[in-house]
């Protein structure tokens, strides 16, 4: 599991943070999906590998009870293996009861002994009444244990903004707060009014930004909402159905690709229990109303309460945990969850989301909503079926809640803009500079050899004195499915149809590969009397290392990209987005901006993320206060990342990827502005780099003929201190008297839209 470029950067925003002589405080805002828990490992990862002569402990609180932080913890081993550092332990803590049978088992000397660089995981369930960590100050002593060791306390807060405290009893977080060197808050809400706290935030509309995050998408960004208080629960409920059934269709065409994914409707209940005898019997009437009709539509589901209130239509009842319903090819269609003992659960398959009135008594939140916006397509890529997310709902609405829609406006739906593409992406030359290749290969080899080997123990092992090879069937985000195979003739077969299925790959590197195994593993053991052949180190590689490898042939290919300029309508027309809060608001000119919009109901308002003062915001307000006496601007607008406006490019692995341009701007004599919005501090310069690179091709004098009208692609540069906006311009030149870049933002737009257009 890697982190994509956002997670690193708050990962090391984080880091940097840390002072080994002072006490920090820091909020750490995410959205639900954005991947906390890895960046949380990849966090105590690194900060035991930049401060080895600490001595750390980690402690994590999650509101979470009953199997959840055992999933936390699991997930955290899980994520550890490729990090940095990876040679720390992780334990969930339990508290038995102080009456229960448990008590009968523990003398009265029961500790916790904190060790060095070790991570502890507490859940709620092991605090409050008639719990032994409570009632025996268990806790007390384990702080005074590592007060006196001289261990540096890191603190970490899962979902701080749920409730009060994270636990039951204050003395927990009393001490925590009180004796931690670093405190993390993983919180949705931040108090931005005390200055003593550090805050790092990442925002979805990062997140969905595929120039920020290296082309990964780690949210679905299509929301597809019926909500109707006006509908009864029957009609919603019938109306989810068939439309979750034409969905289960839609997935299932994944499969054409191989991509195996069974999608989930969750059906979210009320949280809490309720003493009044007449609200309970209609509760438990309407939720056999809802099993039923699932059954009737041939659905299967589950009902998870709580780790001791479960039930299934299948055969094993309430034989199942939460982390088994998760996996993408789980046979369970439909799960029914109370929202407390689902804390912080994850279930990347999940799209659709179902309240009813009558049994669910919370208004719609992000937190429940962000179940079903991770996305669960294979390598975190966008596509048209997984980037759906459905809402259905006729209970009340979360007050915090904004959903934003927009909508092409009519005298603009056919209005075309230009999308750059590459044309011979398929027919690159085969060709690639071998020396170069081999030295590539080598180093990376050789940088990877003790990780190479250790991922090839974990496909070959040891099982009743026989060396079994793990076949792979499907792996998808919720794990793999494999069968194991002993017999060697059944291996080699294998072997060879998988060598098959990378024969460019083998053609050119075949014999680095060889060498190399020759002189860095033959003759060595994998388990026992079993040597490594080098049939197991290339299917390791095939396995493990394919994308890392088919990345340097593509750095090393000797290829030149041909472009070629699309025009189309704006696609899609329509598009909807869910918020946490009221994001910054613009007013929109009526007469030339691309879409109506609207933020719950009201009209003629474009979000423009969450801080006024982010750069897309001074950018916004730039091309709203142009102002010409000819109207210059035929339409304009801010471009979204799920759109058809967009340039392909390389990047240094010769990979195809795309540019979604911040806005777009269509002048009246049909010249095109298409802007890049960057702040001072730009976070992937590298990527920004190859950006520049791939405009300036576009306009060589070999590809200029592909644009039949003017077409500017500006980078636009904004200090947010002063407001001032600077701008770096690829173009054709022979449109043009004047050097554009020589010219200020407000001058070229005035440039741009006097422009003579004429037939070349």
């Amino acid at each position: 599991m890697e982190l994509t470029n956002l997670q690193r950067e708050k990962v090391d925003e984080l880091l940097s943070l840390y002072n080994p002589i002072k006490n920090v405080k820091i909020d750490f805002k995410a959205p639900t999906g954005s991947g906390k828990t890895l960046m949380a490992t990849a966090f105590i990862s690194e900060l035991i590998a930049q401060h080895p002569a600490e001595k750390f402990v980690f402690v994590i609180a999650t509101p979470s009870s009953s199997d959840l932080p055992f999933s936390f913890e699991q997930k955290i081993l899980q994520y550890k293996q490729d990090l940095t550092f990876s040679d720390f332990s992780v334990e969930y803590i339990k508290s038995p009861s102080e009456t229960g049978q448990n008590m009968l088992k523990t003398d009265g000397t029961i500790k916790i002994i904190p060790e060095e660089n070790k991570v502890y995981i507490f859940g709620k369930s092991s605090f409050g009444k008639d719990r032994i960590l409570t009632t025996r100050h268990i806790i007390d002593d384990f702080v005074d244990i590592i007060k006196d060791k001289n261990y540096k306390l890191i603190y970490i807060r899962d979902e701080a903004h749920i409730g009060g405290n994270i636990v039951n009893d204050e003395n927990f977080e009393a001490l925590m707060q009180g004796n931690a060197n670093l405190i993390i808050k993983m919180t949705a809400t931040p108090d931005y009014r005390d200055l003593t706290v550090h805050k790092v935030v990442l925002t979805e509309e990062d997140l969905n930004n595929p120039i920020k995050n290296d082309g990964k998408f780690l949210l679905k960004t299509q929301a597809v909402t019926l909500l109707k208080d006006s509908m009864t629960d029957n009609e919603m409920l019938l109306d989810a159905i068939l439309n979750f059934k034409r969905i289960k269709e839609e997935y299932k065409n994944l499969e054409n690709n191989d991509v195996y994914i069974r999608p989930a409707m969750l059906i979210q209940v009320k949280n809490d229990s309720k003493t009044n005898t007449e609200e309970s019997l209609l509760f438990n009437q309407s939720l056999e109303t809802i099993k039923e009709e699932l059954n009737n539509s041939g659905l299967s589901w589950v009902q998870y309460f709580g780790s001791n209130d479960k039930d299934s239509n299948r055969i094993y009842k309430d034989n199942f945990e939460l982390n088994d319903v998760t996996q993408n090819l789980s046979d369970i269609d439909v799960i029914i969850f109370k929202v407390g003992p689902a804390t912080g659960w994850d279930i990347p398959r999940a799209c659709m989301l179902l309240q009813l009135r009558k049994v669910c008594s919370e208004g719609l939140n992000i937190q429940t909503i962000g179940r079903i916006k991770r996305n669960c397509y294979i390598g975190l890529e966008r596509n048209n079926i997984t980037d759906k997310y459905y809402i259905y709902s006729n209970a009340p609405q979360d007050r915090n809640l904004t959903i934003f829609n927009a909508k092409v406006k009519d005298e603009f739906s056919n209005e075309e803009f230009m999308s750059i593409e590459i044309t011979n992406i398929k027919d690159c030359s085969k060709k690639v500079a071998e020396q170069n290749l081999k030295q590539d290969i080598n180093n990376y080899l050789l940088n990877n050899k003790n990780k190479i080997f250790q991922q090839s123990k974990t496909i070959f092992s040891l099982k009743k004195n026989h060396l079994i090879y793990k076949d792979v069937h499907i792996s998808v985000a919720g794990g793999e499915y494999y069968s194991e195979i002993s017999n060697v003739f059944q291996f080699i077969k294998l072997y060879k149809k998988l060598k098959n299925t990378s024969t460019d790959m083998f053609e050119k590197c075949e014999k680095f590969f060889f060498d190399f195994w020759k002189n860095n593993y033959n003759n060595v053991k994998i388990a026992d009397k079993y040597t490594y052949t080098k049939e197991m180190f290339y299917i390791t590689l095939l396995q493990k290392c394919k994308n890392d490898i088919t990345n340097l042939i593509n750095k090393n290919k000797q290829y030149k990209p041909k472009y070629k300029v699309i025009s189309k309508a704006y696609y899609p027309q329509t598009y909807t987005e869910i918020y946490t809060s009221i994001p910054h608001e613009e007013k929109t000119k009526i007469h030339s901006y691309l879409f109506d919009t609207k933020l719950n109901g009201r009209d003629n308002r474009q979000p423009i993320g969450e801080n006024e003062n982010s750069p897309e915001v001074y950018v916004f307000n730039k091309i709203y206060d142009i102002d010409y006496d000819d109207e210059c601007i035929k339409v304009w607008g801010k471009n979204f990342t799920t759109s058809n406006v967009n340039s392909a490019y390389l990047d240094k692995y010769n990979n195809l990827k795309h540019s979604f341009f911040d806005f777009i701007i269509k002048f009246k004599n049909n010249a095109l502005l298409y802007i890049e919005v960057k702040g001072e501090k730009d976070i992937n310069p590298e990527k920004t780099a190859m950006l520049k690179g791939a405009y300036k091709e576009y306009f060589e004098k070999s590809n200029i003929t592909i644009f039949d009208k003017p077409v500017i692609i500006s980078i636009f540069k904004v200090n947010t201190t002063n407001g001032n906006i600077s701008h770096e311009s690829f173009y054709d030149g022979h449109y043009f008297d004047r050097d554009l870049n020589m010219l200020s933002v407000e001058e070229l737009i005035e440039e741009i839209s006097k422009l003579k257009v004429y037939q070349q």
